[in-house]
């Protein structure tokens, strides 16, 4: 892939158009104008984009799903309410996968971890 088409690929994740993102990327303004939108049908810089939108949204939940924890851990460590912790701690084992069974009887909590495959 030349410079110009992998620059095309970043200014289009950025502005979603290809006539200005070709322009960023150095095509000729006649080029831009005219066949930019040609770009978008190359197997290569779809390919290229594709990749680069997914590791942009694989990057960003890794992102959130940090905050997440560290809101949630805040909510366990931090509340009086044992209700509260008891949720919070439940929704994270849920997420992570690890279910747990709770015995009213005993007032004890069984968790069960799956293990990956």
């Amino acid at each position: 892939m030349t410079k110009k088409r992998l620059d095309f690929c970043f200014y289009y994740l950025e502005t979603r158009n290809a006539r200005e993102s070709a322009q960023l990327a150095g095509f000729s303004l006649s080029y831009s104008n005219k066949q930019a939108h040609l770009l978008l049908r190359n197997e290569e810089v779809k390919e290229k984009i594709t990749y680069f939108e997914e590791k942009f949204y694989r990057d960003e939940f890794k992102k959130l799903a940090l905050k997440s924890i560290k809101k949630l851990d805040n909510i366990i460590s931090s509340s009086e309410i044992e209700s509260v912790q008891l949720n919070a701690s439940k929704f994270v084992l849920a997420q992570a996968g690890i279910s747990d069974k709770e015995d009213s009887a005993t007032q004890t909590i069984q968790i069960k971890i799956k293990m990956p495959e």
